[in-house]
């Protein structure tokens, strides 16, 4: 080590590559430092993902600014010449420091020295020093210890010397394909991260659902409030659908929609559909009647099962689509057994839809296989045993339902599925989970930032996704639960990756991938990245959908041919940023894109703002997301089309005809101009902070006056970040959301000590209104309240 905070490694460059070199250096008229400084440029390049690398460059006592161009994927003979140029350039402007180099985050410097000198200390975080020596070239690699361990730079100057001789054998080859993994790490990256299991020898999970049945026939299979079904009562109404849904001409890969509130229902229809051969839709009541159309048409469903209460929300579902009601009596006189359906693993199981990209949600198409992969190898992690009782929490419209429906119904667990009150209320949540003994819980971190340690019963198995888990949100819950870190889109079968995380994890990893899975980190032209470098994360294995339905040009660039597999089989590219850690574990980093993920939803910004430049008076718009956690809000930038934006709650109300309510922005900002960089390009990172103020709403302001009133005003300000509320402001068009209402009651119950539901907030939704109800409360009255909005997860 060369100091208290610099450490070295040696380099050294054989003498057979060092020739090679040479001679490539007199053909062009360049020399050993100028393909050192091209190489070190391309080695920092293959690290952090940048076209353009900003180094110093030492050479006969003077430091050079090198300003090194890597887009294009240059040939490394191109890159040598530029580079050679861009070293003639910069003499003009010699004793360049560190800092000259601008806020880079790292500052690196290439020096060519005398035979066995070192590299000088100073103010650079990452020096490469070389010499010829008559065994080739030696130097080293000089590194700040408080931003590199010595494996990392051990494992860059393993790299470096390995791109040289690279560089040696095929000068001419682009520099995406130059080789800068040694064929050891090659294999360990594409093969030691897959175990292989074998699946059980049935179609679907509805085989593994009947065998339970058969075999603990009187176990409690499903509870919905008070209601319940065994398990030879949930496969004999399964079937019966099953039979009628054959009868109206369900079969293999048909899709089926329904539209159901939560409840028992949901999961007779998901089972009889599977028993049928056909996949399940899942439509949301709340969301527009035009967007569920789409989703219908798109899919090619056959049918859709509701329920007369439902019908009429449901809605006339449109083109050759036939309704089913769950009351029909042709249902119940069909037979308690199964039908002789013969399923294949690779038929469809279920179409979700996610936020798309191009504007218009996209429907994920995803197999029995991959269903059975998902539930027979995570199923010993989920806590889920015969006698024991697992939450049914995410939306069924959310591809979680899928998880705690098949890995609870195969284990002969009971599946609590928390009713509309129970998953608005933590409180009432944490009541359910310990009435019930819940020991297996399957939610957002958002949620569980909702809840306390000791709202589950002791012993219970919490797994979280669909979002990033933060470390001080581990730290409290893995100390008495057992905590499943889990990572996967929809497109995957749900969950690809997993991790236990223990009680001192500083940073919770998304873990390995299941097995019977392939989870590769690669660079954008498809390069393994090496150990501790950011890649996007490609997904492959029997987990991966079939695509997108309707949708053949969209599945094409996000399913691509596997290059590691050669059996045919595809990857799909997440958009999501990891890096591999020494130990083979996931440490997810964010996004290649704009995606959000808001509260467990998937939202792609491109479909919110095509819905609101679609209003005539709004001309541009973009859509970011503030705030972490359960804090996280959606903020709309706006652009007027000349004159006014129209009010926040008339925008609101606009959106609420194509979007679902999670899509709905908490702010909505109003600019000039959207800022530009240099290239003409939305630069995000100019996007001015929301201001803390009430935005402008259709009605006037009257301000609060009676104490309770006033106090309500001010918890609501004081949760919803604007400087003040009035007494007819809608809590919704004020960008309040359900996991604020919680924030809102919470705070009303301390101070004002009114023990209202969070329903209150919704029935009562203005200051108003809900000053009120809290008198009401406090005198003794109690309040009426039967409508309430779940938390959206």
């Amino acid at each position: 080590m060369a100091g208290a905070d610099l450490g070295d490694v040696d380099v050294a460059v054989p003498a057979a590559v060092t020739d090679r070199l040479r001679g490539l250096a007199r053909q062009h008229d360049a020399t050993l430092f100028t393909i050192a400084a091209a190489a070190y440029a391309v080695l920092l390049q293959r690290y952090c993902g940048q076209d353009e690398m900003l180094i110093g460059a030492s050479v006969t006592g003077s430091t050079l600014p090198l300003r090194i161009r890597l887009d294009g994927d240059p040939t490394f003979t191109e890159l040598l010449a530029g580079t050679r140029g861009t070293i003639l350039d910069a003499q003009a402007h010699p004793d360049l420091p560190p800092e000259a180099l601008g806020p880079t985050a790292v500052r690196a410097l290439v020096r060519w020295a005398g035979a066995g000198e070192r590299p000088a200390a100073g103010r650079w975080h990452l020096t490469l020093t070389l010499a010829e020596a008559e065994d080739g070239m030696r130097g080293a690699l000089r590194y700040s210890t408080e931003l590199f361990d010595h494996t990392t730079i051990e494992r860059l100057a393993g790299h470096l010397g390995i791109l040289l001789e690279s560089v040696a054998l095929d000068p001419d080859r682009p520099v995406s394909r130059l080789r800068l993994l040694s064929e050891a790490e090659q294999r360990w990256l594409r093969e030691s991260q897959s175990a292989v299991a074998e699946l059980p020898a049935v179609d679907g999970i509805h085989e593994l659902f009947a065998a339970r049945a058969r075999t603990c026939p009187d176990t409690v299979a499903v509870r919905f409030g008070e209601d319940s079904l065994t398990y030879a009562e949930l496969d004999r109404r399964a079937n019966r659908l099953a039979h009628r849904l054959r009868g109206l001409g369900v079969g293999p890969d048909t899709v089926v929609g329904f539209c159901l509130p939560r409840g028992i229902d949901v999961v007779v229809s998901i089972l009889a559909i599977w028993k049928a051969g056909g996949a399940y839709l899942p439509l949301d009541l709340n969301d527009p009647a035009g967007r569920r159309r789409r989703m219908l048409a798109q899919s090619r469903a056959r049918l859709l099962i509701t329920d007369r209460a439902t019908a009429a929300t449901a809605a006339d579902p449109g083109g050759d689509v036939a309704t089913l009601m769950l009351d029909d009596p042709a249902i119940a006189a069909q037979p308690p057994t199964a039908p002789a359906v013969r399923v294949h693993p690779e038929q469809a199981a279920y179409v979700i839809y996610t936020s798309g990209s191009t504007g218009q949600p996209k429907g994920v198409v995803n197999t029995h296989r991959g269903l059975l992969n998902l539930t027979t190898t995570l199923q010993p992690q989920a806590g889920t045993h015969p006698g024991r009782t697992a939450l049914q929490f995410a939306a069924f419209t959310f591809d979680a339902a899928v998880f705690d429906v098949a890995v609870s119904l195969t284990a002969g667990a009971t599946l609590a599925i928390a009713t509309p009150a129970e998953r608005a209320d933590p409180a009432e949540l944490a009541r359910l989970l310990h009435r019930l003994d819940v020991r297996s819980v399957s939610i957002v971190p958002s949620l569980l930032a909702a809840l306390r340690p000791g709202d589950l019963p002791a012993g219970a198995t919490v797994i979280v996704g669909a979002e990033a888990l933060p470390a001080n949100l581990a730290q409290a819950w893995a100390s008495q639960y057992t905590l499943r870190n889990c990572y996967g889109p929809t497109e995957a079968s749900v969950m690809t990756t997993f991790s236990t995380i223990g009680a001192g994890t500083a940073r919770p990893p998304i873990g390995r991938p299941l097995p019977n899975t392939r989870t590769h980190l690669l660079d954008r032209y498809l390069n393994l990245v090496p150990v501790g470098v950011a890649g996007e994360v490609f997904i492959g294995g029997v987990g991966v959908a079939r695509g997108y339905t309707g949708q053949p040009a969209r599945t094409a660039e996000r399913f691509v041919p596997d290059p590691f597999a050669g059996d045919g089989s595809r990857l799909y590219r997440t958009g999501d940023l990891a890096r591999r850690l020494s130990d083979g574990q996931l440490d997810f980093l964010g996004r290649v894109d704009h995606q959000i993920k808001v509260r467990g939803h998937r939202v792609e910004p491109a479909e919110i703002e095509r819905a609101l430049t679609d209003h005539p008076r709004v001309a541009a718009a973009v859509v970011t997301a503030h705030g972490d956690t359960d804090a996280r809000r959606l903020v709309a930038y706006l652009v007027p089309a000349g004159g006014d934006l129209p009010a926040a709650d008339q925008l609101r109300e606009h959106l609420r005809a194509a979007l679902p309510e999670h899509m709905i922005p908490a702010v909505f900002v109003e600019l000039a101009n959207l800022p530009l960089n240099r290239n003409g390009k939305l630069d995000r990172a100019a996007l001015p902070a929301a201001a803390a103020v009430r935005p402008v709403l259709s009605g006037d302001y009257r301000a609060p006056t009676t104490p309770t009133e006033v106090a309500l005003a001010g918890i609501w300000a004081e949760v919803l970040g604007v400087d003040r509320v009035g007494t007819t402001d809608d809590f919704l068009d004020l960008g309040g959301q359900s996991f604020l209402a919680i924030r809102v009651i919470t705070r009303i119950r301390t101070v004002l000590g009114a023990d209202l539901p969070i329903a209150a907030l919704f029935e009562h939704a203005t200051v108003g209104a809900l000053a009120k109800a809290v008198t009401q409360v406090v005198i003794g009255g109690g309040a009426d309240v039967e409508e309430y909005e779940e938390f959206e997860f």
